[in-house]
């Protein structure tokens, strides 16, 4: 729905009942399209970025950014960076909220969950854990050399790593000291409800390993590389240790290796040796919530 702009009315005294009226319906009708917004922007946040814009969508904000571009009268052209279109409403955005290029009207000024239940929070949590298992194993039976680990030991490593997995992965998704981790039944897992939930000293541990694994500024070779190396990390209650730490010797080595592709010699074993000491973290997160929610 494209933005509607009002026209300004001329009230003569004769008619000054009949302006009342029109304007009290302009109101119904702005208070009806926030509505929709709303409404739409709570679908948005349930929903794939791929599947909110459809191909010929996607056609005509190409068009539209290109005849932008090629245009010397458009003010557009001035900014150091071209929003698009609003991802709610298709008009012209005016910035990128949350990273999301909204216009002003269709910014997002509140989250699911801000006012929901321990109850709602919980069975959210409690939704998610399944799919979580499986997307590990399922990532973690697809790593090569993982299929020479014994079966009994990569049981064993699939219920001791799935948090530090859970971690990684959601890493990128906790920034200025706020969680924008979004739960199956469409509610935000705020770092206040983490807190609430974990307790203040584990979140503030986790939110102090996101922000200095973010720093890195990983490309994501890299950061495909980092799964494996934690899935075998040193674990004292395996059966056969020597070939988990073969395993992961090797993955070491391609990181470094990879990382010496994108860096200098001296910046990449700057960030290699800075990721190791964050891995550091891991253990005593394990421990913390093993106390807290184990």
């Amino acid at each position: 729905m494209t933005s509607r702009s009002m026209n300004e009315v001329i009230i003569n005294n004769d008619h000054s009942r009949a302006a009342a009226c029109e304007n009290q319906s302009m109101f119904d009708d702005d208070h009806y399209v926030q509505k929709r917004k709303s409404r739409r922007v709570r679908t948005l946040l349930k929903s794939p970025v791929i599947e909110l814009i459809s191909d010929e969508q996607t056609e005509q904000i190409s068009n539209a950014t290109g005849a932008r571009r090629n245009s010397t009268n458009s003010s557009s052209d001035k900014r150091p960076f071209p929003f698009g279109h609003c991802r709610v409403c298709m008009d012209k955005a005016t910035g990128a909220h949350y990273g999301v290029p909204t216009c002003e009207g269709c910014k997002i000024k509140e989250f699911p969950g801000d006012y929901s239940s321990v109850q709602d929070i919980w069975a959210g949590l409690t939704d998610a854990i399944p799919f979580h298992v499986k997307n590990f194993i399922t990532f973690a039976r697809e790593m090569p050399a993982i299929n020479e680990i014994d079966l009994d030991d990569f049981n064993k490593i699939m219920n001791n790593r799935l948090f530090d997995f859970w971690l990684i992965k959601h890493a990128p998704l906790i920034h200025n000291n706020e969680s924008y981790i979004m739960l199956p039944n469409g509610l935000q897992y705020t770092r206040q409800w983490m807190n609430h939930i974990m307790g203040e000293k584990m979140v503030e541990t986790m939110f102090e390993f996101a922000r200095k694994f973010n720093e890195l500024n990983l490309t994501q070779e890299e950061y495909a590389l980092i799964f494996p190396i934690v899935i075998c990390v040193k674990d004292k209650n395996l059966h056969d240790q020597e070939t988990v730490h073969h395993i992961q010797c090797c993955y070491l080595y391609s990181l470094y290796t990879q990382m010496l592709t994108t860096r200098t010699q001296l910046e990449a074993k700057t960030v290699f040796r800075n990721l190791l000491q964050i891995f550091a973290f891991l253990p005593l997160l394990n421990e913390l919530q093993e106390k807290q929610v184990g």
